[in-house]
């Protein structure tokens, strides 16, 4: 079993219905990130731009696989406990990341001194990258997934809804980014922390009066990708569905 390579662990096992195998994929996301990010064996040497953008493939990962963790509690034992040692071991790697990201917005250092922690803190995320048993946490997942996968899991049960991060400003659809605020816009805001706090059901009462509405909602649906909102024909309504990649910017300027 331990000669099994990185692509076969990567992939689902065998027989597997199509929502067992969009478990094991989503589960097992972040930790192809991981890998790839392992694959530089000093990190001093990646670009900032290569580094954002594990950093956003990383944490994109991550949400998708937390709130996917969330509905498997109580539903498959085996595979969320092995999932929740699989978030725990990705803790260093993420915290590495996001401080990486901090200290390289950080306008307060001199530069000399503000590389000199960069480059501390990415020797740092190559050893915690390196310490990662992503092949131990693959094969026990492999097996927990085996032996749960006679669990039937309803398309319901296995919904994805979107996630709101309000800290980022952004907004999340089945690990993609579909939307991100560089500045505060309030009234959108409202909607997307309304949605997150009642878990995202078809359609919300909308937290804004009937003359905010309107356009909120048109602003909300300007540079969205992967979801569209609408009213849903009442005058205090809100609802979503997901929406065409409309291959616009996502950043709300």
């Amino acid at each position: 079993m331990h000669t099994l390579s990185a692509n076969t662990l990567y992939r689902p096992p065998e027989s597997l219905s199509p929502e067992w195998a969009e478990v094991f994929q989503t589960i097992t996301e972040p930790v192809i990130v991981i890998g790839r990010l392992r694959q530089w064996r000093d990190l001093r040497h990646i670009s900032e731009s290569a580094l954002d953008d594990f950093r956003l493939a990383a944490t994109t990962a991550w949400k998708s696989f937390r709130e996917l963790l969330r509905r498997l509690d109580g539903l498959t034992p085996r595979t969320w406990q092995v999932g929740c040692e699989i978030d725990t071991a990705m803790l260093p790697v993420l915290s590495l990341l996001r401080d990486s990201e901090l200290l390289s917005r950080a306008p307060s250092h001199p530069v000399d001194y503000r590389r000199c922690l960069l480059d501390s803190i990415r020797a740092e995320l190559s050893q915690a990258c390196s310490n990662f048993p992503w092949q131990k946490l693959l094969i026990k997942l492999r097996y927990a997934v085996a032996t749960e996968r006679s669990v039937e899991l309803t398309s319901q049960q296995m919904r994805k809804t979107p996630i709101w991060d309000s800290r980022a400003r952004q907004l999340h659809y089945r690990g993609k980014l579909c939307k991100r605020f560089r500045r505060p816009a309030r009234d959108q805001e409202t909607i997307l922390a309304a949605f997150q706090e009642e878990g995202w059901p078809p359609a919300i009462d909308a937290p804004l009066t009937e003359r905010k509405l309107p356009r909120t909602v048109e602003s909300l649906n300007k540079r969205l990708n992967h979801l569209r909102f609408s009213r849903n024909g009442t005058t205090a309504g809100v609802c979503w569905e997901p929406g065409p990649i409309t291959g616009a910017s996502q950043v709300e300027r």
